[in-house]
């Protein structure tokens, strides 16, 4: 340490160990380059992913084996600028968008998932929910609603969800 990258990186990182479940710890870190960083305790770089994840990182990663292979992937929520034609007039807006990276900095696959048209952004960093035997991401956003996809990237049943009021803290963390 220290250790530089070509972004900047504006939330925390985590810890966790993604090389083995026993291993050492790893720190991972997104940035608002779109990319996930991961480096060895020491400071070395494992990987950087290549800049496909959900549009701009600004909060902290969640830690998760949602795919029950013994080893945790990387949930990071992002936000991109676009002027995607929704269902009515286009213009530059906001798009919110979850995104799952495995362990060696590949992107999952059927990920990211977006928010919907006109999310503001997924404003909240997001948590690692297990329900029953499954991992699940969720997330909210100040456009009023809580999100949650399985681990394939589809939407969990009943999700979103309107709350009437933004979301600008992280979801709760519990396991069953």
């Amino acid at each position: 340490w220290p250790a530089s990258v070509d972004t900047v990186i504006v939330a925390d990182p985590v810890l966790g160990c993604l090389a083995s479940p026993s291993d050492n710890l790893e720190i991972v870190a997104g940035g608002i380059n779109a990319k996930v960083y991961a480096w060895r305790i020491d400071g070395t770089m494992l990987w950087a992913s290549p800049a496909r994840g959900p549009g701009r990182i600004e909060t902290s990663p969640a830690l998760a084996n949602i795919d029950r292979d013994d080893y945790l992937e990387i949930i990071v929520s992002g936000r991109r600028y676009t002027n995607e034609t929704p269902p009515f007039p286009p213009m530059f807006h906001w798009v919110g968008a979850l995104g799952a990276i495995e362990n060696t900095g590949k992107t999952v696959a059927g990920w990211p998932n977006g928010t919907g048209w006109w999310a503001s952004d997924v404003g909240a960093a997001p948590s690692s929910i297990i329900i029953g035997s499954h991992h699940e991401a969720i997330a909210g956003s100040p456009s009023h609603f809580l999100y949650s996809f399985n681990n394939t990237g589809d939407p969990v049943y009943g999700f979103p969800v309107g709350l009437g009021a933004d979301v600008l803290g992280s979801a709760a963390r519990w396991a069953a």
